[in-house]
């Protein structure tokens, strides 16, 4: 993952143009490439979400979703680094992770994690 973050940082410095639709990516961007012209464009959420009201009775209590676990610039490292001190208050979190299959051997990444936890 480090090395596809460097790459990533490596792209951002040579384009003229960035889009994105938070403060963070503006300013991460612009300290890699401060030369970049920012665009923002909020990402509209699709209908079903907003067809029913949240329900705290019926959500999936001590989950956490992050969305987009692909890119490395994106946050799994601190996730996991967060885990045993989160495993400590909420011993039933799960973590759902949507994307692409960044690793190739599943029972290395869950052997990684079981080893950093314990």
């Amino acid at each position: 993952m480090q090395q596809r973050g460097e790459y990533e940082k490596e792209l951002i410095k040579t384009v003229s143009h960035i889009i994105g639709r938070t403060s963070w990516d503006r300013a991460n961007t612009w300290a890699i490439n401060p030369n970049a012209q920012y665009h923002f464009c909020n990402e509209t959420l699709r209908p079903q979400f907003y067809r029913t009201n949240w329900d705290y009775e019926k959500c999936n209590k001590h989950t956490i979703f992050l969305s987009q676990g692909y890119y490395p610039l994106k946050g799994i490292q601190q996730v996991l680094h967060a885990l045993p001190l989160i495993l400590s208050h909420y011993p039933d979190t799960k973590i759902l992770v949507a994307g692409n299959n960044f690793i190739n051997k599943k029972s290395y990444l869950i052997r990684s994690c079981f080893d950093f936890i314990r």
